[in-house]
C-alpha cells in the first residue's frame, strides 16, 4: 500500500496564522451581515430599503478587497494540511468548496458593484464615491440577478462549511475547527502525518510492513 505526501513547502503549516484567522472571521461576519441587509431590504419600507442599500453595498466592496487579499495571502503563505485519516471524498469536497467559496466572496460583490454602476455607482459609508464600471444599463440588470442568484448558491456553500467544520469537529475529532478558532481545546493524543488539500503533486511513499 503507498502513503500520498504533499511535498509542497507553501501548505507545510501546521496551523493558521493570526492574518489568515482574522481575514476569515472579518469576512464571515462582513458576508453574514451583508447578506442579511439584502434579504431585509425587499420588505421594508422604500426609505428604509434605501438606508439599508448604504451599507450594504459599500461592506460588499469591502469583501470584495478583503477577499482579494485573503486569496494572496492563502498563496503566498500557505495553509494547513487536512489530517491524514480523512476521507479522500471529504478532501475533494473541501477542495471543491474553498474554490467555490472564494469565486463567490469575489464575484458577488463584483456583481454587484456592476449592477450598482447602471445607476452611477455608490458612496463608500459616505467617505468618498465609488467609480461605476463601464456597463450599461440592460448589462447592469443582468448582473443584478446573477447577484442574487449567487447570493442563493453562497448560502448553501456557507451551510456545506460549517456542516463539514462540525464534522470534522464532533465525529472525525480532529483539530480541523480548532485551527480557526483558537479559543477550543486542541485534541490530545499523538502527532498524526497529514494529507495535504493542495492540488500539487504527491510523492508516493511505502508504508511500513
Amino acid at each position: 500500500m503507498t502513503t500520498l505526501v504533499n511535498t509542497s513547502a507553501a501548505t507545510s503549516r501546521s496551523t493558521y496564522s493570526r492574518v489568515s484567522i482574522t481575514l476569515h472571521w472579518l469576512i464571515a461576519f462582513m458576508i453574514m451581515g451583508s447578506m442579511t441587509s439584502g434579504i431585509l431590504h425587499k420588505y421594508v419600507d422604500e426609505a428604509t430599503a434605501a438606508d439599508l442599500m448604504k451599507t450594504h453595498m459599500p461592506a460588499g466592496f469591502t469583501i470584495l478587497l478583503l477577499s482579494v487579499l485573503r486569496v494572496g495571502w492563502r498563496v503566498a503563505n500557505g495553509f494547513p494540511n487536512l489530517p491524514m485519516q480523512t476521507q479522500r471524498l471529504d478532501v475533494r469536497i473541501a477542495r471543491a468548496t474553498h474554490v467555490a467559496l472564494y469565486l463567490l466572496m469575489i464575484g458577488i460583490p463584483l456583481a454587484g458593484w456592476l449592477a450598482a454602476s447602471g445607476r452611477g455607482g455608490f458612496s463608500y459609508f459616505g467617505l468618498f464615491e465609488i467609480a461605476p464600471l463601464p456597463v450599461s444599463e440592460s448589462v447592469a440588470r443582468v448582473f443584478a440577478d446573477a447577484h442574487a442568484a449567487l447570493a442563493m448558491a453562497m448560502f448553501a456553500l456557507i451551510a456545506l462549511h460549517i456542516a463539514g467544520a462540525l464534522k470534522h469537529h464532533f465525529i472525525d475529532r480532529d483539530d480541523v475547527l480548532v485551527r480557526m478558532l483558537p479559543l477550543l481545546r486542541p485534541r490530545s493524543g499523538p502527532k498524526r502525518v497529514e494529507l495535504s488539500e493542495a492540488t500539487s503533486l504527491p510523492l508516493v511513499l511505502p508504508r511500513d510492513r
